[in-house]
């Protein structure tokens, strides 16, 4: 693209009396800001230094330079005013990752506490015997499902963090694509102009040539020196305008380079992290199955002993309870042969005396 610029001998600044200020801000109003409220703000302080100022072209032409050169240095900051973004975790976990931070009110750390004070080893602390007692487990399904959740949630903020990611990267991509289409404009100006040059050049020459003849070409040879520098000067600044925007294009193409890099890193760091914190997740999950598995058989096994003693304590008491009808009747008989006995040996004794 700079191949296209053509050099030009830079011309002195006191040769450039007919660079006023209204040249340089419609310039600057055409060219760096069209069809924005800069560019309308150029043109309308062209109309007031128009009236304001007479010809003092040295200051206007100082004013120029120095706008020139704070609109070339503010200009990229203007462009990413409205796409500014943080690249820092979400804001309800501000200095940690999504995969180690717990949940605040957790479930576990409650359900875990009241397990360690139910433990074996406080058992045999206490002086007390403490009673066995059924641990509910509805709590780790509830647990599970909440884990799921969290991670679901954290799942879309990073997804939302990579599309606003993304649509950042293709924002500064059709930003690019703008300044090359710019830049290929101004070539195509830059090389009708060289052509003009060309043109004029040649007819100056012709016009030398005549003057030796005819007295009325001077005062035409004049005039196409006076076009001749005017488009001189036209091309160093196109070429000047040029160079400024092949510069502020490698600085772009180079910072989107390295954005593109370190968004690439942080996505695959992201990505490690999510598969890690999935694998956790998922392990979390199968122990929670197997201690819910496992509680459940030990509820089974339990409620099948409390039924087996439930059933042994029956007949026991049903056998008992026949043991007493059959000693009680025992008794009356026994009674009822003592009653007899004594009935005999009244007999006996009476029939005796």
């Amino acid at each position: 693209m700079l191949s296209t610029a053509v050099s030009v001998a830079r011309p002195e600044w006191r040769n450039k009396e007919r660079m006023t200020t209204l040249h340089l801000h419609r310039q600057l109003a055409t060219t760096y800001f069209p069809r924005t409220t800069v560019g309308n703000q150029l043109r309308a302080t062209t109309v007031d230094l128009q009236r304001e100022r007479g010809c003092d072209t040295n200051r206007d032409l100082t004013c120029a330079r120095h706008s020139l050169l704070f609109w070339d240095f503010h200009r990229p900051h203007y462009r990413h005013c409205k796409f500014t973004m943080s690249f820092h975790t979400p804001p309800d976990t501000p200095r940690q990752s999504f995969a180690t931070a717990l949940p605040p009110s957790s479930l576990i750390a409650m359900h875990q506490e009241r397990l360690g004070t139910e433990s074996p080893k406080g058992q045999r602390s206490s002086p007390l015997p403490v009673q066995p007692t059924h641990i509910p487990t509805n709590y780790v399904e509830d647990e599970f499902e909440d884990r799921v959740r969290l991670f679901g949630s954290s799942l879309t903020r990073d997804v939302r963090r990579l599309n606003l990611i993304l649509q950042r990267n293709r924002h500064s991509a059709i930003e690019a694509i703008d300044w090359q289409a710019q830049l290929s404009q101004l070539t195509g100006d830059l090389q009708a102009s060289n052509a003009e040059r060309d043109a004029l050049r040649v007819a100056l020459e012709e016009c030398q040539k005549r003057a030796d003849r005819n007295e009325d070409s001077a005062h035409q040879a004049e005039t196409l020196h006076e076009q001749l520098a005017e488009r001189q000067d036209e091309i160093y600044y196109l070429n000047k305008q040029i160079e400024l925007q092949a510069a502020m294009l490698s600085q772009k193409e180079s910072s989107l380079q390295k954005q593109t890099k370190a968004s690439q890193i942080k996505e695959m760091k992201e990505k490690t992290q999510l598969e890690q914190a999935l694998d956790n997740a998922k392990r979390r999950a199968i122990e929670a199955e197997k201690r819910a598995i496992a509680a459940e058989t030990e509820r089974v096994e339990a409620q099948q002993k409390v039924e087996e003693t439930r059933k042994k304590l029956q007949t026991a008491r049903s056998k008992r309870l026949v043991v007493e009808e059959q000693r009680k009747a025992l008794e009356e008989k026994v009674k009822d042969l003592k009653e007899e006995l004594a009935k005999k040996k009244e007999k006996k004794r009476r029939r005796f005396w």
